[in-house]
Protein backbone atom coordinates (compact mmCIF):
# COMPACT_ATOMS: atom_id res chain seq x y z
CA UNK A 1 0.00 0.00 0.00
CA UNK A 2 2.74 2.57 0.87
CA UNK A 3 4.51 1.90 -2.29
CA UNK A 4 1.24 2.52 -4.27
CA UNK A 5 0.99 6.01 -2.58
CA UNK A 6 4.40 6.60 -2.77
CA UNK A 7 3.94 5.81 -6.75
CA UNK A 8 1.15 8.48 -7.42
CA UNK A 9 2.72 11.01 -5.23
CA UNK A 10 5.81 10.52 -7.93
CA UNK A 11 3.52 10.74 -10.56
CA UNK A 12 1.73 14.03 -9.48
CA UNK A 13 5.12 15.74 -8.15
CA UNK A 14 6.72 14.94 -12.31
CA UNK A 15 3.04 16.21 -13.41
CA UNK A 16 3.36 19.41 -11.91
CA UNK A 17 6.97 20.16 -12.31
CA UNK A 18 6.12 19.72 -16.53
CA UNK A 19 5.61 22.55 -18.58
CA UNK A 20 1.52 23.73 -18.21
CA UNK A 21 1.47 21.57 -14.82
CA UNK A 22 1.66 18.77 -17.28
CA UNK A 23 -2.24 19.37 -18.51
CA UNK A 24 -1.94 19.37 -22.40
CA UNK A 25 -4.93 19.89 -25.32
CA UNK A 26 -4.11 18.15 -28.32
CA UNK A 27 -5.42 18.76 -31.67
CA UNK A 28 -5.20 15.85 -34.43
CA UNK A 29 -5.30 16.12 -38.35
CA UNK A 30 -4.05 13.70 -41.12
CA UNK A 31 -3.18 15.76 -43.99
CA UNK A 32 -2.82 15.33 -47.57
CA UNK A 33 -0.46 16.91 -50.80
CA UNK A 34 -2.16 20.26 -52.53
CA UNK A 35 -4.78 21.07 -49.35
CA UNK A 36 -5.08 24.01 -46.92
CA UNK A 37 -5.16 23.78 -43.63
CA UNK A 38 -6.11 26.09 -40.40
CA UNK A 39 -6.73 24.51 -36.62
CA UNK A 40 -7.57 26.63 -34.02
CA UNK A 41 -7.26 25.42 -30.39
CA UNK A 42 -7.54 27.59 -26.99
CA UNK A 43 -4.70 27.99 -24.56
CA UNK A 44 -5.56 27.91 -21.08
CA UNK A 45 -3.68 28.90 -17.95
CA UNK A 46 -1.59 26.24 -16.85
CA UNK A 47 -2.00 24.46 -20.00
CA UNK A 48 0.34 22.99 -23.21
CA UNK A 49 -1.20 22.93 -26.66
CA UNK A 50 -0.43 20.50 -28.92
CA UNK A 51 -1.29 20.88 -32.84
CA UNK A 52 -0.45 17.13 -34.23
CA UNK A 53 -0.37 15.98 -37.92
CA UNK A 54 0.44 12.71 -39.72
CA UNK A 55 1.46 12.93 -43.35
CA UNK A 56 -0.75 9.96 -45.22
CA UNK A 57 1.47 11.28 -48.27
CA UNK A 58 5.09 12.67 -48.67
CA UNK A 59 4.52 16.60 -48.63
CA UNK A 60 6.07 19.87 -48.45
CA UNK A 61 4.97 22.76 -46.43
CA UNK A 62 7.26 25.84 -46.60
CA UNK A 63 6.38 27.57 -43.56
CA UNK A 64 3.55 27.63 -40.68
CA UNK A 65 1.60 30.81 -40.17
CA UNK A 66 0.96 31.20 -36.25
CA UNK A 67 -1.39 33.40 -34.82
CA UNK A 68 -2.89 34.18 -31.33
CA UNK A 69 -6.06 36.48 -30.23
CA UNK A 70 -5.94 37.98 -26.67
CA UNK A 71 -7.85 40.29 -24.78
CA UNK A 72 -5.97 42.03 -22.48
CA UNK A 73 -3.84 44.20 -24.46
CA UNK A 74 -1.10 42.05 -25.74
CA UNK A 75 -0.09 40.73 -21.68
CA UNK A 76 -0.54 37.62 -22.70
CA UNK A 77 0.82 36.78 -26.06
CA UNK A 78 3.84 38.30 -24.77
CA UNK A 79 3.50 35.33 -22.49
CA UNK A 80 3.22 32.21 -24.82
CA UNK A 81 6.15 30.09 -26.86
CA UNK A 82 5.69 27.99 -29.63
CA UNK A 83 7.85 25.69 -31.33
CA UNK A 84 8.56 21.89 -32.54
CA UNK A 85 9.19 20.69 -29.38
CA UNK A 86 8.32 20.98 -25.78
CA UNK A 87 9.55 22.84 -23.69
CA UNK A 88 9.00 25.69 -26.33
CA UNK A 89 11.12 28.62 -26.89
CA UNK A 90 9.90 30.61 -29.59
CA UNK A 91 7.36 34.10 -28.58
CA UNK A 92 5.86 35.63 -31.54
CA UNK A 93 8.19 38.68 -32.68
CA UNK A 94 4.94 40.83 -34.02
CA UNK A 95 2.40 41.80 -31.65
CA UNK A 96 -0.59 44.21 -32.10
CA UNK A 97 -3.30 45.72 -29.35
CA UNK A 98 -5.99 47.77 -30.64
CA UNK A 99 -7.28 49.03 -26.94
CA UNK A 100 -7.71 45.43 -24.84
CA UNK A 101 -7.78 43.70 -28.00
CA UNK A 102 -4.28 41.84 -29.34
CA UNK A 103 -3.34 39.65 -32.33
CA UNK A 104 0.26 38.65 -32.59
CA UNK A 105 1.81 36.53 -35.57
CA UNK A 106 4.65 34.08 -36.41
CA UNK A 107 6.30 31.70 -38.88
CA UNK A 108 7.75 28.64 -38.13
CA UNK A 109 9.71 26.63 -41.25
CA UNK A 110 8.50 23.92 -42.92
CA UNK A 111 10.33 21.00 -44.61
CA UNK A 112 9.48 17.69 -46.72
CA UNK A 113 7.80 15.29 -44.29
CA UNK A 114 7.88 11.48 -45.76
CA UNK A 115 4.64 9.60 -46.09
CA UNK A 116 3.70 8.36 -42.24
CA UNK A 117 5.57 11.44 -40.42
CA UNK A 118 3.90 12.04 -37.52
CA UNK A 119 4.88 15.97 -36.41
CA UNK A 120 3.79 18.72 -33.60
CA UNK A 121 3.52 22.32 -33.38
CA UNK A 122 3.41 22.85 -29.47
CA UNK A 123 2.17 26.36 -27.33
CA UNK A 124 2.96 27.02 -23.97
CA UNK A 125 1.83 29.65 -21.78
CA UNK A 126 4.33 31.54 -19.15
CA UNK A 127 2.07 33.05 -16.73
CA UNK A 128 -1.08 33.83 -18.89
CA UNK A 129 -4.17 35.36 -17.12
CA UNK A 130 -6.79 34.96 -19.74
CA UNK A 131 -7.32 31.71 -22.42
CA UNK A 132 -5.54 32.56 -25.62
CA UNK A 133 -6.73 31.30 -28.97
CA UNK A 134 -4.18 29.80 -31.55
CA UNK A 135 -4.43 29.12 -34.78
CA UNK A 136 -1.69 27.10 -37.47
CA UNK A 137 -1.79 27.49 -40.89
CA UNK A 138 -0.43 26.07 -44.07
CA UNK A 139 -0.44 24.81 -47.64
CA UNK A 140 0.78 21.54 -48.54
CA UNK A 141 2.48 20.45 -51.80
CA UNK A 142 4.26 17.84 -53.25
CA UNK A 143 7.76 17.14 -52.73
CA UNK A 144 10.06 17.62 -56.08
CA UNK A 145 10.60 14.03 -56.65
CA UNK A 146 14.23 12.91 -56.61
CA UNK A 147 14.22 10.93 -60.36
CA UNK A 148 12.96 14.19 -61.76
CA UNK A 149 15.54 16.63 -60.14
CA UNK A 150 18.35 13.67 -61.50
CA UNK A 151 17.14 13.92 -65.28
CA UNK A 152 17.02 17.67 -65.62
CA UNK A 153 20.34 17.50 -63.80
CA UNK A 154 21.48 15.03 -66.18
CA UNK A 155 20.19 16.63 -69.15
CA UNK A 156 21.88 19.67 -68.51
CA UNK A 157 25.13 17.81 -67.70
CA UNK A 158 24.85 16.69 -71.04
CA UNK A 159 24.23 19.97 -72.77
CA UNK A 160 27.03 21.35 -71.11
CA UNK A 161 29.17 18.53 -72.16
CA UNK A 162 28.03 19.40 -75.76
CA UNK A 163 28.21 22.77 -75.93
CA UNK A 164 31.74 22.13 -74.70
CA UNK A 165 32.93 20.01 -77.11
CA UNK A 166 31.55 21.65 -80.11
CA UNK A 167 33.61 24.52 -78.74
CA UNK A 168 36.48 22.55 -78.27
CA UNK A 169 35.89 21.30 -82.02
CA UNK A 170 35.76 24.76 -83.29
CA UNK A 171 38.93 25.68 -81.75
CA UNK A 172 40.95 23.00 -83.03
CA UNK A 173 39.89 24.22 -86.47
CA UNK A 174 41.51 28.02 -85.89
CA UNK A 175 45.15 29.18 -85.79
CA UNK A 176 47.07 29.82 -82.13
CA UNK A 177 46.40 33.48 -80.69
CA UNK A 178 43.22 34.02 -82.99
CA UNK A 179 39.16 34.69 -80.76
CA UNK A 180 36.34 33.20 -82.50
CA UNK A 181 34.22 35.85 -84.25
Amino acid sequence: MFAKISAFLLAVAIATALPGNGRAAVVSSDITVNAAYSKTGTLLSGQTLEFKFKALQALFIDAFSLSATGTNSGNDLNKVTFGYTTPTSDFFDTVVTVGKASFAGDFLVGTIFPKGTIFSIFFEERGIKNPVGVTVSFQTASPVPVPATGLLRGTVLLAAGAFARRSLKAAAGRPAGLLPT
